[in-house]
């Protein structure tokens, strides 16, 4: 099978995924471990497959493996000279994890989100979506509204995290207003208020795709 996030960021950006209970996953290193101290058995495996599939991307790009810690933000600590985003999805049944990382020569920021590949509730749509992108799921056939609207949470998931650790601000979901080109499976993003360096106006762009149950969406800061 494809992998998933096969095809979601150009050359440069590193990529790697496994399932969450998998039993060939790196050990955690005493510093991590200690991260996650007294945490129930499947948080800790969520957290020992983020930190694997983080060191399996870095060491693509010839980082030799190293604790990845977190800062007081709980935010992750890439290695000097390089960016990165951890994701992971589980339910009964289910779980999937995934990394992203690339040398900051190549791109500023990335940003990796996933989602089981489900409807997104109408009753939070108000709460998600923008009036303009409320208005492009309401024109479609209701049979794709939910998914669409769940592809939009998931970029903007995306979005977040590739700008907050150049502006260490939270941003709220109507804060970035989304355009799909749901054909190409590529996005555009718009900020819709300052944060840190970016003006309200900057865009983000990347990709998205549906595969294996999951709906996956990388954005990207270029340099």
């Amino acid at each position: 099978m494809r992998p998933i996030l096969e095809g979601l960021f150009d050359d440069g950006v590193a990529t790697t995924e496994v399932d969450v209970f998998a039993t060939d996953l790196a050990e955690l290193f005493p510093e991590e471990a200690e991260l996650v101290r007294g945490a129930v058995h499947d948080r800790v495996a969520e957290f020992r497959a983020g930190r694997h599939c983080a060191r399996v991307a870095l060491g693509a790009l010839g980082v030799s493996p190293a604790p990845l810690l977190r800062g007081a933000d709980r935010a992750p600590e890439w290695p000097a000279g390089f960016v990165g985003s951890i994701t992971h999805k589980r339910a009964p049944g289910a779980a999937f994890c995934g990394a992203a990382a690339a040398s900051i020569e190549n791109v500023r920021g990335v940003g990796l989100d996933a989602e089981f590949d489900a409807p997104l509730d109408p009753k939070v749509f108000a709460r998600v979506l923008t009036a303009s992108e409320a208005s492009s799921v309401e024109s479609l056939a209701p049979e794709r509204r939910g998914i669409t609207a769940k592809i939009v949470f998931s970029i903007k998931e995306a979005v977040y995290k590739c700008q907050y650790p150049h502006s260490r601000q939270f941003l709220e979901f109507r804060d970035v207003e989304v355009e799909l080109d749901e054909a190409g499976g590529r996005f555009t993003s718009t900020l819709r208020r300052d944060a840190g360096p970016f003006a309200r106006g900057f865009g983000f762009g990347g990709r998205f795709a549906r595969r294996g149950g999951v709906i996956v969406s990388g954005a990207v800061l270029a340099r």
